[in-house]
């Protein structure tokens, strides 16, 4: 998943780290650059707890209209409740943009793509920074089989952006979307179907 998916939507992430596979993260939620409230991801027993809330009423009455918007397909799997599908959201969200993070800075001295076929949430890495020559060179090489440069996603995202505006503290309600399995009332969100973005050095 890029970033591109979860627009207007972001997060400033202000730290992360893995424990076993799981992310421990702390990011400030956006919308159109704005910060509109705060998301928290949290190991526990196997799982992640998602921690989520909105500085306003109204932020939090339009980000469930957005997703009540999004097409059946936007996940592998949609969820069967409202609750579930903000949680698997804002894993989906953190982990696209801690890929984003990573690959912009790969990118400052190095060419990312991807070719064809290549495991998700990876990217070659060509010892060279990127020029349109580069591209070229990588065109010629590869052919059809180029799916992806980062460098020039990265190019267009940046386009796309507004600049974060200066962020209000105001705290709202503060809702749990826990993670437990066997339970309609939370969400499970195991290792196996959530792993951390990678970006991965091939040959």
């Amino acid at each position: 998943m890029f970033v591109d998916r979860f627009a207007p939507y972001a997060v400033n992430i202000l730290r992360i780290h893995f424990r076993e596979d799981l992310p421990w993260a702390a990011t400030e939620l956006l919308k159109d650059g704005e910060k509109i409230g705060n998301v928290r991801l949290e190991a526990e027993n196997g799982r992640t707890v998602v921690l989520y809330e909105f500085d306003t009423v109204r932020a939090d009455f339009e980000f469930r209209s957005h997703l009540s918007r999004l097409s059946p397909t936007f996940l592998d799997e949609m969820p069967a409740d409202e609750e579930s599908f903000m949680g698997l959201f804002f894993i989906g969200l953190v982990d696209a943009w801690h890929l984003h993070t990573t690959l912009t800075k790969m990118c400052e001295h190095h060419t990312c793509f991807r070719l064809t076929g290549d495991v998700a949430d990876t990217w070659r890495v060509a010892d060279k920074p990127y020029s349109p020559s580069v591209a070229d060179e990588l065109k010629d090489m590869y052919g059809s089989g180029l799916e992806a440069v980062a460098n020039a996603m990265l190019v267009a995202v940046k386009q796309q952006s507004t600049e974060v505006a200066s962020h209000r503290h105001r705290r709202s309600r503060r809702k749990l979307a826990a993670v437990s399995a066997n339970s309609r009332k939370t969400i499970e969100f195991s290792s196996a179907e959530q792993s951390p973005a990678q970006v991965e050095c091939m040959a």
